[in-house]
Formats: C-alpha cells, structure tokens, sequence
C-alpha cells in the first residue's frame, strides 16, 4: 500500500467536519507557500540576485532542491539556496512563514503569534527577530539636501540575560541613575526633508564625533546641511567633515533659524517612536536595533496601499538576515 492510498483510507475514516478542517489546512498551507514564492520573484526583480557570500552577481541556477531554486557562485565557487541568510533559512514549518508574518504586521505578541500559527514560544521568538533582522537592510544610503539629527535614550536593559552585569532592578526605572550615564543607551535618529528616516543604536552614556561618524559619515556630503541641537559633538563631527551645520539652541527659546531650519522632524518622530515601544513588554538592549528597525519599515510602508504586503517584501530582501540573528547574542552596548 502506497503513502498516497494509505492517506486517502484515512481521510475517507474522518467525520465530515474532520475532513473540511484537513483540506482548510491544506489549502492554507499551499496559499501561504504560493504568496511567499510570489514575493521572492518581485524580490528578485527589485535586486538582482547575489552571491551571499561574497555579494558577486556573476551565478548561475545549480538545479532545485525541493522545490527550493539552487546557485553556484562563479566568484567562490560556493553553492546556496534561494533562503540562504534571508529570515527563511533553515525554517522547519516555513509553509507558515506567511501567516506568521501576518499576525505579526498586526503586532499581535510573540505568545499570540504562536498560537495563531501553530508554533511554539520560542520558535515564534526566533522568527520574530530573523524577520526584523532582515529588516535592518533598509536603512537609507544617503541623505538629502536638509537633514536633521537628535539623540535620544533608552533604558540598558539586560532581559533575558540569566548572569547580570548589574545589580537587579524590583521594578521599572529602580535604581537608574538620573541623567546621562551607562545606565542609558543612546540612539542617533536622523531624517531629511524627503521622509528619509535612520536610527541606529550608538553606545552607552553619552555619544561622541567618534559615535557619530560610525553612524553618518557614509550618509552625508559636502552639499548636506545638518540640524541639529548645540551638542558639541555634531560641532565637531560637521567640521571635520566640512558639512554645513546649523545649531538649534531651544534652551533659548530658537526653535527655527531662518525660516527653514529646525529639528522638529526629528524631536516629532523621537516621540512618536518613544511612544510606539512603550507597547512592548520591556526591549532587551541587545534586540533594541531590531526594534528600531521595525518601527523605520512601518514608517516607510505607511502609506503604501497593500502594507502587509509590503512588510512581507521588507522581511524577506535581505541576505544577511540569518547572520545578523546568530550574531545579537554576541554583539555588546
């Protein structure tokens, strides 16, 4: 007796509403399986496939392997798979990927996910951050014409971490310490006139030109103009790089110079960004990046007409999404 007879004896022993459950499930997986390969053929069409290793596009297809599309990379001579290092890779149930990342576009929570897609907690965990670790790929290159920076803070957090580096805290903001200090992390939010949105997680306690640079030096150029507030650091970093600075001096009462220059973009968008992680359940410091990532792709996909689609595509373009999750456990503030 074949698999396939054997199945069908099966089915045919179910109750009427055991079998309509059986084919609702299979055709969901089926839908889901179909949407994800429709979306990696409009990835594919927005950047061309590249080698994951080495980033040459000079491959070419090495047959299929369970339907997954196969390469080999004439630069290093490596073979890969159309998941490799892209939030799919190595998933055991990817046929669910899709409702998953639904449920998730929904901001419902790593539990409610779960048991909506049929996963354990701690598999819903690991998806959630492989698919906001793709999301890291989609910071702006550059920046244009006026653009504004800022800093803001977050509570170091070591959630999850089962040997502290800290005295334990009972509850909330119990024993940090006020002001600017390593008790804070500090994150540099830049945008230009354009809706061009980068937040970047910098260091502990206060920033330096040297922490600005790591972040901006790549985004801007001599024809830049930088908002910002009379941090001395940005003076310094405007200097060396020869870029037009205009200082914000709000203690003083300037909150625009000449009509056109101002920080409110940023200091609208601190807020909202401030209140938009107040929805989570506390951030471990060391997935702080993958949430800042999140909330920059919801921003840039706000007013596009099919957002859920659009996050699909977001969660999936990148090919060093695998890497960057097996990598926050090492990375340190």
């Amino acid at each position: 007796m074949t698999a396939l007879q054997k199945l069908q004896i099966d089915f045919n022993n179910l109750t009427d509403r055991e079998k309509q459950n059986f084919i609702t499930g299979i055709l969901a997986q089926t839908t889901g399986q179909l949407e994800i390969i429709k979306i990696k053929s409009e990835i594919n069409q927005i950047n061309k496939k590249h080698c994951p290793h080495c980033k040459s596009h000079s491959i070419v297809a090495n047959g299929k392997n369970k339907g997954i599309q196969r390469y080999k990379c004439n630069n290093c001579g490596k073979n890969y798979s159309e998941n490799t290092g892209t939030s799919l890779a190595h998933l055991k149930k990817a046929h669910l990927w899709k409702t998953y990342i639904s449920h998730m576009f929904e901001g419902k929570s790593i539990a409610k996910c779960a048991k909506l897609t049929g996963i354990s907690i701690q598999t819903s965990f690991n998806w959630r951050h492989k698919i906001l670790s793709s999301l890291q790929s989609l910071s702006p290159e550059k920046f244009e014409g006026i653009s504004e920076s800022d800093d803001i803070f977050f509570n170091y957090s070591e959630k999850g971490c089962k040997s502290l580096t800290r005295k334990p805290r009972k509850r909330g903001n119990d024993g940090i310490k006020q002001g600017i200090s390593e008790d804070k992390v500090a994150v540099i939010l830049t945008c230009d006139r354009k809706s061009h949105k980068d937040i970047k997680v910098a260091k502990r306690g206060r920033i330096s030109k040297a922490d600005i640079e790591n972040v901006l030096s790549d985004k801007l150029d001599k024809e830049s103009v930088l908002c910002t507030d009379s941090h001395r650091s940005y003076s310094a970093f405007t200097k060396a790089h020869n870029i037009k600075h205009e200082k914000i001096h709000a203690r003083k009462k300037q909150y625009v110079k000449d009509k056109i220059y101002h920080v409110q973009n940023a200091n609208q968008t601190a807020r909202a960004l401030k209140d938009w992680m107040t929805g989570f359940n506390g951030v471990a410091t060391k997935y702080l990046q993958n949430y800042l990532s999140w909330y920059m792709v919801l921003d840039q996909i706000k007013n596009k007409t099919n957002k859920p689609k659009e996050f699909a595509v977001a969660a999936l373009i990148s090919t060093d999404a695998w890497f960057l999750f097996k990598n926050i456990a090492l990375n340190h503030i």
